[in-house]
């Protein structure tokens, strides 16, 4: 029951084009990795950037309300 199925023999021999086909494949593989690393780090680095600038408006804003309360706090008294 264990026994694997037999193939014949022709199915043995390396096909002329195995070595070139694998080479490429592995190499288009690391290509493609790159190009994944890459594109993950840019959108990591536009988060980031936008991150930057939602806080800085939100400093703007904060200081902003604090003025306008200042300001309408010493013209009441």
């Amino acid at each position: 029951m264990g026994e694997g199925i037999e193939l014949p023999e022709s199915h043995h021999e390396d096909h002329p084009l195995v070595l070139p086909v694998s080479i490429t494949i592995s190499i288009m593989a690391v290509f493609v990795a790159g190009a994944s690393l890459l594109g993950h780090r840019a959108h990591t680095e536009g988060l980031r950037f936008e991150t930057q600038a939602a806080s800085r408006w939100a400093q703007y804003q904060a200081k902003s309300v604090r003025l306008h309360e200042t300001q309408g706090f010493l013209r009441r008294c």
